[in-house]
């Protein structure tokens, strides 16, 4: 039976590294794995379009921004709500969710902080869903910020864990 999903080159860096890794979209959206556990990454576009090849697999022409779990480590360091930047944290949650679902791995947290979720989908003020000439700022408690620092982290050492034999 033939993917129906499409695929998509997704350049992150992490530890000071850029890679690329494959998201795919379709009934349910992941990443794709060499091995259970494993995260199929790669140095350079041209080895993502071969391993897809090699697999019958057509890379979408659509390129993404980096994913840089090195800023989100950062921001893990010490995270706060003044440095906190709705649209880059939302990303990043999606798709260390979509990791974790491809990985069959908890994102800690995640469950119960979906009001948190919320709060980023609409601090992100994405035009299509925000009313012309409006704008939501989101008021993060220090429990809020704790809490979602929890669901981050668990998904951050969930890439990091699959990651980790790249090459």
């Amino acid at each position: 039976m033939p993917d129906s999903r499409s695929h998509f080159a997704i350049r992150y860096r992490l530890d000071g590294s850029e890679r690329h890794f494959i998201w795919y979209t379709g009934e349910q959206d992941g990443v794709l794995l060499v091995v259970a556990g494993r995260l199929a990454t790669f140095p350079d576009l041209p080895a993502v379009v071969q391993f897809l090849s090699l697999r019958g697999l057509v890379l979408e022409p659509e390129e993404s921004d980096i994913y840089d779990f090195d800023q989100l480590s950062d921001w893990l360091a010490e995270p706060k709500a003044e440095t906190l930047d709705c649209p880059t944290m939302l990303n990043i949650w999606n798709m260390l969710a979509d990791v974790a679902h491809s990985l069959s791995l908890p994102m800690h947290g995640a469950r119960e902080a979906l009001d948190l979720y919320d709060k980023l989908f609409w601090g992100s003020n994405i035009p299509a869903v925000t009313p012309e000439g409006k704008k939501f700022i989101p008021d993060w408690s220090d429990s809020e910020i704790a809490a979602l620092a929890r669901v981050l982290s668990s998904g951050l050492a969930n890439v990091r864990e699959a990651a980790r034999y790249a090459s």
